[in-house]
């Protein structure tokens, strides 16, 4: 029913928009077009014998009426049956007709109008069938008041039978025009704003978007890679490219170990309804097909591309001027998933089981850290512009939303170039959430358990947007993206476009790594010296690089200069030195500090090293500064939905929004505590769950009453309780083992 929703979505837009008020020498064109095709469509008409059936009339000249009314509205509908009656009934040679035809037609259409307006989302079918018979009932009234009798109005059933028939028909021919004529025709004549989507076109200011009174406020932490513009990932790596990158059954390998592939050849199809295609990202030798575990402990089968130093490319043919169904073929064939995380497929989400007239792109980016998708719409805004009306197109709808956080204002500015509308969102998390995002952009709520459809919503990550204009005009299928590195692990936050398959290592070789450098001050304290001296020791990694009297104006009297320019400690881990002063205790004995001293002071600093602050303290008295921070926790995705990885075995897929290296001081390493029930993780709740009782009742096992009590199913898994909560509790941990466990259930 595609054809229906395009054409319920142009009335939808002009009900809201106003479009078409202005008569453009293109309109009048195609309204005579149309007037002219009704006339002769009723000359027709009055040549064939009349049916034996009294009243039985198809109507076929009132399909034009009903295309000037949706795809232009009231006014050009009006002119269409206006000027077409009166043109009928003078080559008709009856003009009595007009006293019947035209004002039968007048309300008729003024009737579908209204019908339209009330319920945007009505089939065609049903504005066709109501407007056939509000026809034959005012001719019919017509009819009685000027006879004065109202006896004919027994007759009024039957022409509401007859009526309907001809709805039918009327409305058939139109969905059935409609679906035969390309898309791109309609845009041709202003229908779908399709030529107006580059800079210069119709432009829409930003409008504020709507609030909801939930969420939490995070610093944003963007401004580590916002600054820096794609780049491609560079160098020559081995891909492991998993067959299950989406939500749905894996894709099953359609190649073999050894095969030569090509740079967007299909290597693993669709396993299922739900599904995707995945292809190559790199021209090479399938070097292995194999199930392994990833860097988060899931399994997987993978398939591992050894590249070639020339990289060739296979990709599908590009369509020009592409039908609904052409696009969404497309979609399929190129494997595109929703790239904003979920990785549901796009092909799948352009078939809705309910009429949808909104298509949003998700912009919003809310998760900290991440800049993939901002850095994109600056610099790729006319794709995404372009695979917008794709997507469009494909759902039959020519109402387009971007919602766009407002921490992102060139963003913003250059949307509003467009004739896209523009919703500026307050910066809140989760405000990329679909349903919140629908809610602030259309006012419409996703009831629970529905889906977006059923708000007659569509939502499309600007990232999908983007592969979708490249699989279209380019045949390129999704085997890149961009992909945010950043933390304060990390030397140069970066935004790398990758293809799906290339190492984490990778990612990490072009934006580097920092080391651990931290200077520790030490207390040399002896009888045997003329006072205390205070030594700065900066360790890297374990390995002494500076070794330093910190006191400029310290009594070096007597002390060997081997120990005060520090040489002999310079280039020795703290581990080594330990085990130099076990085996040797006379082996700084002519340095001026008993070895007792040293070995003390060193054993201290090793303590501290590993996290054991308490020994020793008297000889570390503090830790002076810090030059770099080395990352303790990996992470793929954003801090709040994403995973913790176990190393940098980890692979960039079609869903891998960012890598991000954090340092302690980035994360939370409490060990958690008693619930105090101070009942700020439902405050917070986006979704209004009780995150603590699902966490009280998980504990236990009891996964029922935590979905009964909590309400775990509704989760969107946004992780705001758990990093509201005061006491640390690993509430996101708990819901999501809840879900997993009522899912297995229920299969």
């Amino acid at each position: 029913m595609k054809e229906v929703a395009f054409l319920q979505a142009i009335v939808y837009n002009r009900a809201v928009k106003n479009y078409g008020k202005i008569l453009s020498a293109k309109k009048i064109a195609i309204l005579a077009l149309l007037t002219g095709l009704g006339l002769i469509a009723f000359l027709i008409e009055a040549l064939i014998p009349t049916l034996p059936i009294p009243g039985a009339k198809l109507g076929i000249s009132n399909v034009f009426s009903l295309f000037a009314l949706v795809l232009y509205g009231l006014p050009e509908a009006l002119l269409v049956v206006t000027a077409r009656t009166v043109l009928g009934s003078i080559f008709a040679g009856n003009l009595s007709l007009l006293l019947y035809s035209l004002t039968a037609g007048v309300v008729s259409v003024c009737v579908s109008r209204l019908l339209l307006l009330v319920y945007p989302r009505v089939s065609i079918l049903a504005v066709s069938v109501t407007s056939a018979v509000v026809h034959n009932l005012v001719q019919l009234l017509v009819y009685c008041g000027l006879t004065g009798t109202m006896l004919l109005m027994s007759y009024a059933p039957y022409l509401c039978l007859m009526g309907t028939g001809a709805g039918i028909v009327v409305g058939l021919a139109v969905i059935f025009t409609v679906k035969a004529v390309p898309l791109s025709v309609f845009h041709k004549i202003g229908v779908g704003n399709k030529e107006n989507s580059e800079t210069g076109g119709n432009k829409l200011k930003a409008k504020n978007g709507k609030l909801f009174f939930r969420g939490v406020h995070i610093r944003g932490r963007k401004e580590l890679a916002e600054n820096s513009p794609i780049e491609p990932l560079t160098g020559t790596w081995e891909v492991a490219i998993p067959v299950s990158q989406h939500i749905g059954a894996p894709a099953q390998p359609v190649v073999e170990v050894g095969q030569s592939v090509k740079r967007g050849q299909l290597i693993a199809q669709i396993g299922g309804k739900i599904s995707a295609n995945v292809h190559a990202s790199v021209a090479g030798t399938v070097k292995d097909i194999a199930e392994r575990k990833d860097s988060r402990g899931v399994s997987g089968v993978y398939i591992v591309i050894t590249p070639d130093e020339k990289q060739e490319t296979d990709y599908l043919p590009p369509l020009a001027e592409p039908t609904y169904e052409q696009i969404k073929m497309r979609v399929e064939e190129a494997g595109i998933v929703g790239m904003g995380g979920a990785g549901f497929p796009t092909h799948v989400k352009l078939s809705p089981q309910s009429p949808v007239d909104t298509l949003i792109l998700n912009g919003a980016e809310c998760e900290p850290y991440l800049t993939c998708d901002d850095r994109l719409m600056q610099e790729q805004r006319d794709k995404i512009v372009r695979g917008a009306h794709y997507l469009a197109d494909a759902l039959g709808v020519s109402q387009i939303m971007i919602g766009i956080e407002k921490n992102k204002p060139q963003a913003i500015a250059l949307f509003e170039e467009t004739d896209l509308q523009v919703i500026a969102l307050k910066k809140q998390y989760p405000m990329g959430s679909e349903k919140h995002l629908i809610y602030c952009c259309t006012g419409r709520k996703v009831p629970l358990g529905k889906l977006p459809a059923d708000a007659g919503v569509v939502v499309q990550n600007v990232a999908t947007a983007y592969a979708v204009c490249e699989a279209v005009e380019e045949g390129k299928p999704l085997i890149e993206r961009v992909v945010t590195v950043s933390g304060n692990g990390i030397e140069s936050p970066k935004n790398l476009l990758c293809p799906v398959g290339a190492p984490l290592s990778a990612l990490l070789e072009q934006c580097g790594v920092k080391e651990e450098a931290v200077i520790y001050q030490l207390v040399m304290d002896s009888v045997g010296m003329k006072e205390t001296l205070p030594v700065n020791v900066t360790v890297t990694k374990g390995v002494i690089s500076e070794f330093a009297i910190a006191d400029e104006n310290a009594n070096l009297e007597g002390v060997d200069p081997a120990f005060a320019d520090g040489s002999f400690f310079i280039g020795k881990s703290i581990d080594e030195l330990s085990k130099l002063l076990n085996e040797n205790g006379s082996l700084l004995n002519g340095v001026g500090v008993t070895v007792d001293i040293v070995r003390a002071a060193i054993f201290a600093l090793a303590n501290y090293e590993y996290r054991r602050p308490k020994v020793h303290r008297d000889w570390v008295k503090k830790v002076k500064s810090v030059k770099h921070n080395e990352a303790v926790k990996y992470v793929a995705g954003g801090p709040m939905t994403g995973t913790a990885l176990t190393g940098t075995d980890a692979v960039v897929t079609k869903t891998t929004s960012g890598f991000l290296l954090l340092t302690a001081k980035e994360t939370c390493a409490e060990e958690p505590t008693p619930c105090i029930n101070c009942g700020k993780c439902a405050d917070v709740c986006p979704m209004k769950l009780m995150p603590m009782q699902i966490e009280f009742y998980a504990a236990a096992k009891d996964y029922e009453s935590a979905e009964k009590y909590g309400g775990a199913s509704a989760c969107i898994s946004c992780g705001a309780c758990g990093y509201i909560c005061p006491a640390r509790r690993p509430l996101a941990q708990a819901i999501k083992t809840t879900k997993a466990e009522i899912g297995r259930k229920k299969s």
